[in-house]
């Protein structure tokens, strides 16, 4: 995989035409957590940080 933006704690990737955003999703510890997005979403994370979280809490609630 290609990391393509890294910012305010994500890093988005890039593999296979996939798009990954690497994040910490721990609290008093850290967990790496990797999910995989859409082209948009993946653009849109890089728009900024409320918008990286907002992405996030999306593919977080679509795997529960």
């Amino acid at each position: 995989m290609k990391k393509i933006y890294e910012d305010y704690g994500i890093i988005i990737m890039q593999g296979d035409n996939k798009y990954y955003i690497q994040y910490d999703a721990g609290e008093l510890v850290d967990k790496i957590d990797i999910i995989e997005v859409s082209k948009e979403n993946a653009e849109k994370a890089q728009i900024g940080e409320e918008e990286a979280y907002s992405v996030i809490l999306q593919y977080q609630n679509l795997k529960k």
